[in-house]
């Protein structure tokens, strides 16, 4: 692949040709149009609504106000001393609900904000539970309808919140069509009308419900309208005319009395478009940031940005957030935005193209996406759909290139759009001066382009950074794991590039691409520094530089650098990330111990036997790590500060699963755990249920979420390596000593067979859970045909001679502290590179 295609630039010149900006004709004519983008008030009853109330009985988390709204709410907080403070609380924080919407031209949603339920030192969401929501319907709401409204009515509604909650995902779950694919299979949005004719009557009992004993957690609750996205039903020639429309759409439906007027907010929108056919018009940077630094000097506190757009610097959008202490505040001005409708183009309602974090998943290798889903304990509730990842991406390239295609052939024209959230009583001010504002051409701080090379200037960047990724995720599939890591790293540059492609907002937030350097000193790693080519040339590109294009790695200057390593991780997978880097180590550790006993090339010698029992070792460890982390969860240990090390050297799986150990672990919970001698399993029995990973056990059904436990993985891995590069023979040996000694000795009790994890929990109703333990029957093994019968006793004897050293030990003489390794304090990585030292000397 030329590099050139890429890189946008030539064969004689590795920078891109000067963007030249053409000069400004600002005699063209223009046409401004205003509209009223949103509307939000405080609501004094139910009342609002004078033909009635559309209502969910079981409201959806999702439908909260979730995006910052820059308005606030006071709220009375009861400190610890018992003094009252006084927050001011945004919004979307404040715990609230979607009631329902109003039947209206419009799509008016209504909200009940519950701030009694707000504390400062809980999560920063909004969110109900399920608890509360039951209580405000069964207990409030559902007996004031009942006492209101008609028996014909009532005999429509939903009995209960359980009942309608039931009713809502009715569909999904009785039809079978519950599945990813089908997303309205899931849940109805079922709502139930109330006539406008006793919606105050059932506001009054409700304020009175809140006021009951034991409900005072709803007092101060209040209503609020929250409707978004009214533009094109209100656009007009002039402000006044906006109003007008949207007073006559909603005159018959909103009881404007009912509106409280001191919280009444909306969003007065300016669109000014170039009357010239296929003419697409945007903010000069200069310009915004002109204004910006004039804004700065009088608003104390302002939160701006100002952002480029599509690579390039000499068009950008603003948003400015203004400080509750600054006078424009105070009088009534909230928040602007200036932007460029085109963004239409790749906005599905707050959906942009490659947005989705979990596309970063695309690059990492088919193997290390396995180990992440087996690592133990919920990686079967992490898993990785790659072929859903993949139609997620094209879905996103495909609808960009489709409307880019679509704009080019109809020759679209855009304009340039500001936005300002304002009190009510300022844009009745505004209303009255609007005949003051006059615009016939287009003003100063526009930049006026032919349309078509806008548009064909986003399809080539979309396309020729796509191919780079695309190309990338195909070799990726055929790599290598040492290969795998640097073609991630592309494919993530790629995908960062993609979605900087049309829209510069999150550019800087992505620092690889931003940043030509990151830390300090010694440790300084360079970056994309895609901000250094702004400042220099208005727009950016791909360096030649960057890459060697004929083996596609990182250049020189980012082949040792950390830039595109980090990955969004799924908050599920979060906490396993480490873990599955540490597991991928082991494994390739693993290879590197196979490659060393190949080398050996005798299966009897002591320096076999000895790298043998060291790996044995790792998978008793591995196992105790899974039943101790198990019992920590299950009881709250009651190991105090000075056995602090005791309960480390268990969660490392290096506590032996003893009499002892096991009542020492909670006393006073000896109570939940039982010795079951249900299943009478003799010690091969009992090994093969819990290590092997087809036993003939018939209650299999009682561990169906075991095949991918880490220290089975491991067992099975080391079993067959040492069956590959020993033999057969000493694979059975390295086993059956494995079990007589180290597992036998040091885990004299073993959990009882459970279906999703080691600890067989048997609850009743009103009784504690307990966990069930069998003893192991320690008698030698059983001689029956099994899966995989190990030797008996009476072997020759010449094999049993190497295997007189102790498990407990396994550490080769010469090391000073044989110890360290059992206590942990040497890795496998450690005793691998001294075995490999002692090898080659």
């Amino acid at each position: 692949m030329s590099p050139f295609l890429l890189c946008g630039t030539s064969t004689t010149n590795s920078l891109p040709p000067v963007l030249e900006i053409p000069t400004q004709d600002h005699s063209s004519t223009s046409t401004t149009t205003y509209d009223i983008d949103s509307f939000i008030a405080k609501v004094k009853c139910l009342s609002v609504a004078k033909k009635g109330l559309r209502v969910q009985f079981s409201p959806s988390c999702l439908r909260n106000i979730s995006t910052d709204v820059h308005l606030y709410s006071k709220i009375e907080e009861r400190l610890l001393s018992g003094n009252i403070k006084i927050c001011q609380v945004p919004l979307h924080h404040i715990p609230h609900f979607y009631l329902g919407h109003l039947a209206s031209s419009l799509h008016l949603p209504l909200y009940v904000f519950l701030p009694a339920l707000w504390n400062s030192n809980l999560n920063k969401n909004s969110y109900i539970s399920n608890h509360h929501l039951q209580q405000w319907m069964d207990i409030g709401f559902i007996p004031a309808i009942l006492k209101h409204y008609p028996p014909d009515i009532l005999q429509h509604l939903p009995l209960s919140f359980n009942a309608a909650s039931m009713n809502i995902f009715a569909r999904g779950r009785e039809l079978g069509i519950q599945d990813a694919r089908f997303e309205s299979g899931k849940r109805q949005e079922l709502h139930c009308f109330l006539s406008g004719r006793y919606l105050q009557n059932v506001w009054q009992d409700m304020v009175k419900f809140s006021q009951k004993p034991g409900y005072t957690h709803f007092q101060g609750m209040f209503l609020m309208v929250n409707a978004k996205d009214l533009k094109l039903h209100l656009k007009s020639s002039t402000i006044s005319g906006s109003w007008q429309l949207f007073s006559d759409l909603l005159e018959g439906d909103l009881d404007f009395t009912c509106l409280d007027k001191n919280f009444q907010f909306l969003d007065l929108g300016q669109e000014v478009l170039c009357q010239e056919e296929s003419a697409t018009c945007f903010f000069r940077t200069c310009c915004l940031e002109q204004s910006l630094r004039e804004i700065r000097e009088k608003s104390p506190g302002l939160k701006a940005a100002t952002y480029s757009w599509a690579l390039t610097t000499a068009t950008g959008n603003q948003t400015l957030a203004y400080s509750k202490s600054s006078s424009q505040y105070e009088n009534g001005l909230i928040y602007s935005q200036y932007y460029s409708p085109l963004k239409s183009l790749f906005d599905a309602g707050g959906t942009y193209p490659f947005q989705n974090s979990s596309l970063d998943y695309l690059s990492l290798s088919s193997e290390i996406l396995k180990l992440w889903q087996s690592s133990g304990t919920g990686g079967a509730r992490f898993q990785v759909d790659v072929e859903k990842l993949e139609r997620s991406y094209t879905h996103s390239r495909d609808r960009v290139l489709l409307a880019l295609k679509a704009a080019i052939q109809q020759r679209r024209s855009f304009g340039i759009r500001q936005e300002h959230r304002m009190s009510f009583q300022l844009f009745l001010l505004l209303k009255d001066k609007s005949n003051e504002i006059v615009f016939s051409q287009l003003p100063d701080c526009c930049y006026l382009q032919e349309s078509c090379d806008i548009f064909h200037f986003l399809y080539g960047n979309i396309l020729r950074f796509g191919l780079g990724l695309e190309y990338t995720a195909t070799r990726l599939r055929k790599s290598s794991f040492e290969q795998s890591q640097d073609l991630g790293r592309i494919f993530r540059m790629f995908l960062q590039l993609q979605k900087a492609s049309f829209t510069n907002t999150l550019l800087q937030a992505q620092g690889d691409l931003w940043r030509s350097q990151t830390g300090s000193g010694e440790r300084t790693l360079p970056g994309l520094a895609l901000k250094d080519q702004l400042a220099t040339y208005g727009f950016c590109w791909l360096a030649p530089s960057v890459m060697d294009w004929s083996k596609w790695v990182f250049g020189n200057i980012l082949s040792q650098s950390n830039t595109f390593n980090y990955i969004q991780i799924h908050p599920t997978a979060l906490h396993k990330a480490k873990h599955l880097l540490d597991q991928k180590t082991q494994w390739d550790i693993l290879d590197k111990f196979g490659v060393l006993l190949k080398d050996i090339q005798d299966p009897s010698s002591q320096e076999t036997y000895k790298i043998l029992a060291f790996l044995g070792t790792l998978v008793i460890q591995k196992f105790r790590i899974d039943v101790w982390t198990a019992l920590f969860k299950f009881c709250d240990s009651e190991w105090k500060e000075e056995s602090e090390l005791k309960k480390e050297l268990a969660l490392s799986g290096q506590l032996p699963l003893d009499y002892e150990n096991v009542l020492a672990f909670a006393p006073t919970r000896f109570t939940r755990i039982k010795y079951s001698n249900k299943y009478k399993f003799s010690l091969q029995e009992r090994w093969e249920i819990l290590f092997y990973s087809e036993d003939k056990w018939e209650k299999q059904e009682l561990r169906k979420a075991w095949k991918d436990k880490p220290y089975r993985l491991y067992f099975e891995r080391y079993y067959s390596t040492i069956s590959t590069v020993c033999d057969a023979e000493t694979a059975k040996c390295w086993e059956y000593l494995l079990v007589q000694t180290q597992f036998a000795r040091s885990n004299f009790l073993l959990p009882s067979p459970a279906k999703h994890s080691f600890l067989q929990k048997q609850s009743l109703q009103g009784q504690l859970s307990r966990i069930y333990w069998v003893s192991l029957q320690r008698n030698s093994w059983a001689l029956s045909n099994t899966l995989r019968t190990l030797p008996a006793k009476g072997s020759p004897p010449d094999k049993w001679n190497n295997w007189s050293v102790d498990y407990y030990c396994p550490i080769p003489d010469e090391y000073e502290s044989p110890a360290e390794l059992f206590m942990g304090k040497l890795k496998p990585l450690q005793v691998l590179q001294r075995f490999q030292k002692k090898r080659n000397t």
